[in-house]
């Protein structure tokens, strides 16, 4: 395991005292996928399955864990894909500064350096935003509409989509811009298509059609059947 910079405890001590302050009953029955867990960790989701492969191998030999190694991280399957919970992944980082040998003392210090006492979940962050370098990254929560939230946060409101991803503060930034342009231009969108859709014409009932009185152009009139009279029929005839 490689030695953690004091720079680094720092930054493990933040997320750490955010992750303390999460609301008990998420502790324990909130799950997370092995996208959010190696965000928070800062590793590999690919390094994660190999831990997973680890312990099971491990587990089925009867042989040790090598205490505080990704191997050790709890972990179990709900139809058939990986699941952690947040206490699980409180007591990793907690003992991530004890498996260097760290005094306490050097904890508390770092602890205290992180920021002012932490009062909420979301403290963590706040701080990260007010003292992150160009290169300090953060977990967030990728929401359906792309909005990166706070991660720690997205677990204390059970709003966790598994997806997530580590972001610098541009990076974060960058991210939030692009899902409000895109939430802007898709409601803007909605609203053209409403304003601008032709109104349904009524279409009025056909006119009953008018009974000519003259009898069409094709058809023949009724021939008169002339009687010849006899002129001694006419008055004034001959005798």
């Amino acid at each position: 395991m490689k030695a953690i910079s004091e720079e680094d405890l720092r930054k493990a001590a933040k997320l750490h005292m955010a992750m303390l302050a999460l609301p008990e009953p998420r502790k324990a029955v909130h799950f997370l996928t092995p996208v959010e867990v190696a965000a928070i960790l800062g590793e590999d989701p690919k390094a994660l399955h190999r831990a997973r492969a680890a312990q099971e191998e491990a587990l089925a030999k009867g042989a040790p864990i090598e205490e505080g190694s990704l191997a050790s991280i709890p972990f179990l399957y709900e139809k058939k894909r990986a699941k952690y919970t947040p206490q699980s992944i409180i007591d990793h980082l907690a003992f991530k500064a004890e498996a260097q040998k760290v005094k306490v003392i050097r904890i508390k210090a770092a602890t205290a350096k992180a920021g002012p006492a932490v009062h909420s979940f979301a403290a963590g962050f706040q701080s990260w935003t007010a003292t992150a370098t160009p290169l300090d990254t953060w977990p967030f929560s990728i929401q359906p509409d792309g909005r990166p939230i706070d991660l720690v946060a997205a677990i204390a409101l059970g709003i966790t989509t598994g997806k997530a991803a580590r972001l610098t503060i541009r990076e974060f930034a960058t991210t939030l811009s692009d899902a409000a342009s895109r939430a802007f231009h898709n409601e803007e969108a909605r609203v053209i298509k409403r304003i601008s859709k032709p109104m349904r014409e009524t279409k009025k009932p056909d006119a009953p059609e008018k009974k000519s009185a003259k009898p069409p152009k094709d058809s023949k009139a009724p021939e008169k059947k002339e009687t010849r009279k006899s002129r001694w029929d006419e008055p004034g005839g001959p005798i």
